[in-house]
């Protein structure tokens, strides 16, 4: 603005509105002075100065003053404040020129009494000018000296001491209120200020409580509001998807390197995933390596199948952290609006188990929500409720599947294997139960009563025949099961060293670090240790390279071909290879077929467990078998 010096664009907007709101009586004394100058000196000469100027400043006035008091709340931007504050000022600056030209053109012929007066509208003016422009300091001491300038000259003009002393007081009265004027001001700039540092202070803690810090992304926090504000746009009508993506192989990575690589790859997926694919809205870090995103407009099963499968490639290609090189994946789940629901909740909760399940089936691929898996759900739900109210010890029946040395045809081991009749679902396959138990927390109290049954069954067992049992991600990760597991051990008087606990390396994944400590605290026991399914999850060489090892079962997929697929027995015959070097026995789950034994057994891999053998049986069963598996039935290698 041309007549202030010391504009800040910060404060334009809270000047404005203090100004918008002294307008209308600035205006309301401006009309009524005018009014009585006209009444005054009506008819007089020069009728410019007696009519002209009054009536046009009056009605200008009366037309500005209800401008302002009607536009005086408006919304606007601050260019538009600004160019509304400049226009009022030189209307303001120009009528207070016009009002000084008609009073000395009025005080030339006037009596001492109408120069009084006429003084006295020069004084009231500049005072109210002084306190209606407040916000605008320059302008109000450029406004008051304009009009107080007839005054004042019209007081030391007048020649004698009294006049000349009201002229000297009323200087001193109009810089006071000059200085109090510009404290007032500076008060009114420090609390705009403050109040502006507030609230781009709540801006930006806003702005920190939407971004993840590690990734820089929005967080879990925004993808919700974002995505609930996206659906509300939609007002029941449109489609769109919700995607929550996990990372595959991100664990071994953090838990191998630490979590300033972890970190690191994480930042570098976060950004692949948000620039990968430019129909993804929203994309977010969720928590840990799970991230979300939506899609607008996009439910055809191809195309999110299409841009699952370009988010999974952005992945996929070798991170490099430093001197490092790691590579991860992604799995991925979908939902639809409003097939699959209305709500952003229901919908990331419906996706996510599409992830699950994602994961579950074979991991980095990318799956959809459907009517199968709303009837997975519902099905788990069941069994979920189920397991929470079951009878655990009466419910629960114990299964042992033999371990065999194919060279003596001695029965080393049973693993116990759990299978549960409920009263309300009926006979439960551990394939449906095991893993609701693992997403619901249940499962550590089956692996307690389990292990309770199969060291009481154990002590029928003959001396050498050892136990094989499970344990869960959630229960060799948590230092309370643990410790149950050990106690119970001690409990039943077999001794630890009959035991064999069996991971998976997918249970490593969760927590590798804590993993290992329990592990650890168990083998001091003098219980062993096997890793189960070996080949199905990630860096199985560090896994036995880091973790105090007795066993290897290599898990059955390397088996079903192994007659015919040169390359499953060069995976098996490498894997012999390596337990023989590092001194830990390697078992071959999935045995069916004499065939199938004496492959292996050219291979050097001896000790099997499979349907050739056994399938599970209960324990009253136990003592036959041992019987019907003798020396007699052993498969020359």
């Amino acid at each position: 603005m041309m007549f202030e010096r010391r504009i800040n664009a910060d404060l334009v907007l809270p000047r404005y509105y203090a100004f918008a709101t002294k307008m209308p009586p600035l205006y309301a004394f401006l009309a009524a002075a005018m009014l009585a100058v006209m009444v005054l000196f009506r008819g007089r000469e020069p009728v410019l100065a007696s009519l002209a100027i009054p009536a046009f400043l009056m009605a200008m006035a009366c037309i500005r003053g209800w401008w302002w008091y009607r536009h005086r709340d408006d919304a606007i931007t601050t260019e538009q404040a600004q160019a509304r504050l400049t226009r009022a000022i030189v209307l303001l600056v120009g009528a207070a020129i016009l009002a000084v030209v008609m009073v000395l053109s009025l005080s030339s012929a006037a009596s001492a009494e109408e120069k009084q007066f006429l003084s006295l509208i020069c004084v009231l003016a500049g005072l109210v000018g002084l306190f209606c422009l407040s916000n605008l300091r320059y302008v109000a001491v450029l406004c008051t000296a304009v009009t107080l300038f007839p005054a004042v000259v019209q007081y030391f003009s007048a020649g004698t001491m009294p006049a000349m002393l009201s002229g000297l007081v009323l200087l001193l009265a109009v810089a006071s209120l000059a200085c109090s004027l510009t404290s007032s001001y500076d008060e009114f700039t420090t609390l705009v200020r403050s109040k502006l540092e507030i609230q781009q202070l709540d801006q930006e803690n806003v702005r920190l409580l939407s971004i993840d810090m590690v990734t820089g992304i929005p967080n879990r926090r925004f993808y919700f509001d974002a995505l609930s504000a996206a659906l509300a746009a939609k007002d029941g009508a449109g489609t769109m998807s919700v995607g929550v993506i996990d990372l595959d192989g991100f664990k071994p990575v953090n838990d191998s390197y630490g979590h300033r690589v972890g970190d690191a790859v994480l930042r570098e997926v976060a950004q692949r995933l948000s620039e990968a694919v430019p129909q993804v809205k929203g994309m977010s870090r969720i928590g840990g390596d799970e991230f979300a995103f939506y899609l607008d407009s996009v439910t055809d099963p191809s195309d999110l199948m299409q841009i699952g499968q370009a988010l999974i490639e952005a992945t996929q290609h070798p991170l490099v952290v430093g001197d490092l090189t790691v590579s991860v994946s992604c799995s991925i789940g979908f939902a639809t609006y409003p097939e699959s629901a209305r709500q952003a909740d229901i919908l990331f909760e419906y996706a996510d188990f599409a992830l699950y399940h994602a994961k579950r089936t074979g991991r980095s691929r990318s799956e959809i929500f459907s009517a199968e898996h709303r009837a997975l759900m519902s099905a788990e739900d069941s069994i979920e409720q189920a397991l929470r109210g079951a009878d655990l010890q009466t419910e629960l029946t114990a299964m042992f599947q033999p371990v065999v040395d194919m060279v003596t045809g001695r029965v080393l081991a049973f693993e116990c294997l759990a299978r549960w009749n409920s009263p309300t679902l009926g006979s439960v396959s551990p394939s449906a139960f095991i893993p609701t138990a693992e997403r619901t927390g249940l499962i550590t109290p089956i692996t307690l009563a389990m292990l309770d049954k199969a060291l009481i069954e154990m002590r029928t067992w003959p001396p050498s025949v050892k136990l094989s049992f499970n344990l869960s991600s959630n229960d060799i990760t948590s230092q309370l099961a643990v410790l149950r597991i050990v106690g119970l051990l001690a409990k039943s008087g077999i001794p630890p060293s009959r035991v064999i606990f069996e991971l998976t390396e997918t249970a490593l994944l969760h927590d590798f670090s804590t993993a290992r400590a329990n592990i650890e605290r168990i083998k001091a026991t003098g219980a062993q240790i096997a890793l189960d399914d070996f080949g199905t999850g990630y860096s199985s060489l560090s896994h036995i390279q880091n973790l105090p090892l007795n066993k290897l079962k290599i898990d059955r997929r390397f088996v079903l071909d192994i007659e015919t697929n040169e390359t499953s027995r060069m995976i098996v015959r490498a894997l012999v290879s390596i337990c023989e070097g590092i001194g830990i026995d390697c078992i071959v789950e999935g045995v069916e077929s004499e065939g199938q034994a004496r492959t292996l057994g050219s291979l050097g891999c001896n000790v099997v467990q499979g349907y050739l053998y056994s399938r599970p049986i209960r324990s009253r069963d136990i003592p036959g078998l041992l019987t019907r598996l003798a020396p007699a039935d052993a498969i020359s290698a």
